[in-house]
């Protein structure tokens, strides 16, 4: 004896070997005729859109079960065919504790080899009831008889498997504040790390400018170019005043850093400041016959002169000691250049 029963609840099998509970779906009662006692209740298995009474999302998750339990595969099992690492969230989707994707309902057509995207018509049916368009973008709408505790744990457990690449809703209010203060922190490390490269650059700048030879030309201030940190003494005379009495000597100072020469005056302990006495240090290239003349009053310290440029050519310095009505002889250096 063959009979539909809309109403009976029986156990429908959810994987071979392990039964649950169902409810409200089109059962096929079969009879036995030896005294009725035997009565074994099977499962119209069908796709259908579920109860009309049921949610959308309910109704889809009620179609992809019917059609993985038709072919017999356990949830678990599902779930690796489908690359999920997990079967929680299937069980989610079959539920209609969220609206599945466009994604997984593809994958369960072409695990269970549907080819009429009957599916697919189901899920695009419950969007339109849900947000009155098809659109798979849309945030999940959780069924109205859950608790507030139930609705965090499925808004916690939405976020936590959300895939990459899926059309899965946005995280729940306290997720988005995370996720909101973990991005400021990574644009104050990105700005912390700008400022960092920037001082770095300007240091690195700073040390080179140190090291860019000096732009010295004729007449200009040794000391001041820097010129006197590698200078050599080229050549060297000494020089008495009053006659007899070492003054000091003259040095030719030549920089190969700064390619240029000038004129210093070296004075002996026993040189005496009183009366004044006027240094007159001075630096000549025969070449073209520029020179670069400088006078300073002794007070007991040495005295250097202006510089020429002298990489192509030889310079050479003198220098003449004043002391009220009286001088002495111009004392010159050997001429040399640079090399």
């Amino acid at each position: 004896m063959l009979s539909l029963d809309p109403n009976h609840a029986g156990l429908g099998e959810d994987r071979p070997g392990r039964f649950t509970q169902t409810t409200h779906r089109p059962r096929l009662l079969i009879r036995s005729g030896i005294g009725n006692n035997l009565t074994l209740t099977m499962e119209l298995l069908m796709i259908d859109g579920g109860s009309p009474e049921q949610l959308p999302e309910q109704r889809v998750g009620a179609a992809m079960r019917s059609a993985r339990m038709s072919a017999r595969i356990g949830l678990r099992k599902m779930a690796k065919l489908v690359g999920y690492n997990s079967h929680s969230q299937l069980h989610e989707y079959e539920t209609g504790s969220k609206m599945p994707s466009d994604k997984i309902v593809r994958l369960y057509e072409q695990v269970l080899g549907i080819d009429d995207e009957s599916l697919q018509s189901v899920l695009e049916d419950a969007r339109i009831e849900r947000h009155g368009d098809p659109f798979s973008r849309r945030r999940a709408h959780l069924p109205m008889r859950l608790e507030p505790a139930s609705l965090d744990h499925a808004a916690t457990k939405r976020f936590s498997h959300v895939s990459e690449g899926s059309d899965e809703p946005a995280p729940p209010a306290n997720h988005v504040f995370v996720a909101r203060a973990f991005r400021w922190k990574r644009y104050a490390l990105l700005v912390l790390v700008l400022v960092t490269a920037t001082v770095a650059v300007l240091w690195s700048a700073r040390q080179a400018g140190d090291q860019v030879p000096p732009v010295a030309v004729d007449g200009s201030d040794p000391e001041v170019l820097g010129c006197g940190r590698d200078a050599e003494t080229a050549d060297s005379v000494k020089i008495f005043y009053p006659e007899r009495y070492l003054a000091g000597f003259l040095e030719l100072r030549a920089s190969r850093h700064c390619q240029a020469s000038w004129g210093k005056f070296i004075h002996s302990d026993a040189l005496q400041q009183t009366p004044p006495l006027i240094v007159a240090v001075s630096v000549h290239r025969p070449a073209d016959g520029a020179s670069a003349p400088y006078e300073h009053t002794f007070a007991g310290q040495d005295i250097y002169g202006n510089l020429l440029m002298s990489s192509h050519t030889c310079v050479y310095a003198q220098v003449r000691l004043k002391r009220e009505q009286s001088m002495s002889p111009l004392y010159r250096t050997a001429c040399l250049e640079i090399r």
